[in-house]
């Protein structure tokens, strides 16, 4: 499917996000991606619509990343849309919302900080898979403020979550994951005007994509 032209048909499939199997949602965002513009509608409809799948909704703003940076002339109005998603984060599933912020984050969308940081008071992102507020600031290329109290209870709500969604082994197999994550958000603030190198992109979307899995294996096992 990646080497056809499927702008005619991406209405047909953006609802197969709504199924949960991580190497078809995988593939499916990156052909999406690989369509561009004509997806973003369709994206726009699945992602605002809450009936559907939350994970596959968090997905949905994943694709809506990956055009804006394939094609610049987008980013606008995906970040706008993505914003205008925020303004009822309260009335919204945490996991979509967290697909939300963590896509702004991507964009080094600045622009929408203040809903962010809502999103982040409201208890409505998960900081397992994109990391806690002050991570989240770094990798804005903003240095934390020490003394925000944010910062303090998102990193604790993170510590938490950990403790409860994961057993022990999980929790040290993430360790070598969670201190790149910080060594590579150290470096955005000090290198927030250059532009990451693509292999250091690529891998910070795999250990996302870890990250994210390991979540929703944790909430079924919960569930059950």
């Amino acid at each position: 499917l990646a080497g056809l032209d499927l702008s005619a048909h991406v209405e047909e499939l953006v609802p197969l996000l709504d199924v949960d199997f991580d190497m078809a949602s995988d593939e499916l965002i990156e052909i999406l991606g690989s369509v561009g513009e004509p997806a973003i509608a369709p994206l726009q409809t699945y992602l605002a619509d809450r009936s559907r799948w939350v994970w596959g909704r968090s997905r949905a703003a994943d694709g809506l990343r990956m055009i804006a940076e394939q094609q610049p002339e987008t980013r606008d109005r995906v970040v706008a849309f993505l914003s205008e998603q925020l303004r009822t984060a309260e009335d919204d599933y945490e996991e979509a919302v967290s697909g939300v912020v963590s896509a702004l984050a991507d964009l080094k969308a600045v622009e929408a900080l203040p809903l962010i940081r809502r999103a982040f008071e409201l208890g409505k992102v998960d900081e397992t898979i994109d990391g806690p507020w002050g991570d989240l600031l770094a990798t804005l290329g903003i240095e934390p403020d020490a003394d925000d109290p944010l910062v303090a209870e998102s990193l604790r709500r993170f510590e938490e979550r950990q403790e409860q969604l994961f057993p022990r082994d999980l929790q040290d197999n993430l360790k070598p994951l969670r201190a790149q994550q910080q060594m590579e958000r150290a470096r955005a603030v000090q290198q927030a005007s250059t532009q990451r190198h693509k292999q250091s992109k690529a891998r910070k979307e795999k250990n996302k994509r870890k990250a994210a899995a390991a979540s929703r294996k944790a909430n079924r096992k919960k569930r059950k």
